[in-house]
């Protein structure tokens, strides 16, 4: 999952002014359609979400606070990239404590 992550995917931190919600999001080819609905089956969450400028790619997207909280489980000490991945991490874990 971490590699999922750090190759496609992103932590979204919205301003605290706003009604946004956190999100984890990981994009995918649409020929990946059948494993990102294999992730969600095994995960117990997230959803599919299409990329409006594109027929041929759609992101698995995970918004519930549980949700958020086991992805930080599952990735915790497993990033490998930047800091500034793992600075977004230890904001989902204060911002849910």
């Amino acid at each position: 999952m971490a590699g999922l992550i750090e190759s496609e995917g992103n932590f979204v931190i919205p301003k605290t002014d706003t009604n946004n919600t956190p999100t984890v999001a990981v994009s995918f080819h649409i020929n990946d359609l059948n494993f990102a609905k294999f992730l969600i089956d095994k995960l117990g969450y997230g959803s599919i979400q299409m990329v409006y400028l594109s027929l041929k790619a759609f992101k698995l997207v995970i918004r519930t606070k549980e949700g958020i909280l086991d992805i930080i489980s599952l990735l915790n000490g497993n990033i490998r990239t930047l800091n500034i991945n793992k600075k977004k991490i230890t904001f989902f874990k204060r911002l849910y404590k």
